[in-house]
């Protein structure tokens, strides 16, 4: 028996509200909710002999307060430590957002970070640091189109600089800077092996800066 008209209708408009409702979902889906950016903490500048930088890639939606920080640390050799942060902290200097992402795109780059991050061959060695670590990240999301071309180079090119001058060469390329309107004042010790620590109070006198030689692995300066 043929089906009647009215179920004919009827299913049609029920395959019609189906469709509008899975185009009502993608469109939700590709809502740019979240936003990709590099964090940098310190002053990290070499003529004041400070010690490098910290560096990360943070994801964290759009207006919010924290998100999440994908980075490397280092106690006696570097290791993968993504953790929930502030946006802007005590520690942060500034940062640049490089893309805006939605919430299956912040998904996937949150899978790529870790299996980057997981992988211990691309942990920084010799006189790398987090730095460099961050700037391969980049380009693991780079290749898989979740960070727009030339993001890694651009970074790579910053290795080694100071914050301010980063801030100040970000600004002349028309790119994006979010500097913090107060600047700590720098770190004695290497920001790799302190990030994200409380300071504890020590005797006056008793602070041997010697034995924090080692630990920052020595960002090279890049011209």
């Amino acid at each position: 028996m043929p089906f009647s008209s009215k179920s004919s209708k009827s299913s049609k408009s029920s395959k019609s509200s189906r469709s509008s409702s899975l185009s009502s979902n993608a469109s939700h889906g590709s809502e740019k909710t979240h936003t990709l950016s590099v964090n940098i903490y310190g002053r990290g500048d070499p003529a004041m002999n400070d010690p490098p930088a910290h560096w990360g890639a943070m994801i964290h939606k759009t207006g919010e307060q924290s998100g999440d920080l994908y980075h490397v640390r280092k106690n006696k050799d570097f290791y993968y430590h993504p953790q929930q942060r502030p946006v802007e902290s005590t520690t942060t200097y500034g940062r640049s957002d490089i893309t805006r992402l939605s919430n299956s795109g912040r998904m996937r780059a949150a899978q790529v970070l870790d299996s980057y991050g997981n992988n211990n061959s691309n942990l920084p060695r010799g006189n790398q640091n987090c730095q460099d670590w961050t700037v391969g990240a980049l380009g693991s999301l780079e290749r898989q189109n979740l960070a727009p071309k030339g993001t890694e180079g651009y970074w790579k090119g910053n290795i080694g600089k100071a914050s301010e001058d980063i801030g100040a060469q970000l600004t002349k390329d028309g790119m994006s800077w979010v500097p913090k309107s107060n600047v700590q004042p720098p770190r004695q010790a290497p920001a790799d092996a302190t990030f994200g620590q409380s300071q504890q109070v020590r005797p006056v006198g008793r602070l041997n800066l010697d034995k924090f030689a080692n630990l920052s692995g020595g960002a090279k300066k890049r011209t």
